[in-house]
């Protein structure tokens, strides 16, 4: 099981509008907190989503590795 918390995240002078997280196998998420559960072992890449109120955004990777 892996748990992301966004919720501590900030956009000095925007606002946060929304946050997409992509799992890497084919789940997405809509939400500040995700807890997801891989089903089959494997590399997966997590791509995390903030969008700004001024539509700007960020986006970062990380690969996650299930046994």
């Amino acid at each position: 099981m892996i748990t992301i918390d966004l919720t501590g995240s900030y956009a000095p002078g925007s606002t946060i509008v929304s946050y997409e997280v992509d799992m890497g196998d084919s789940t997405q998420y809509a939400s500040s907190t995700v807890s997801h559960e891989y089903l089959v072992v494997g590399t997966y890449t997590l791509t995390i989503t903030i969008v700004e109120g001024s539509d700007a955004s960020l986006e970062a990777t990380a690969t996650y590795e299930v046994n």
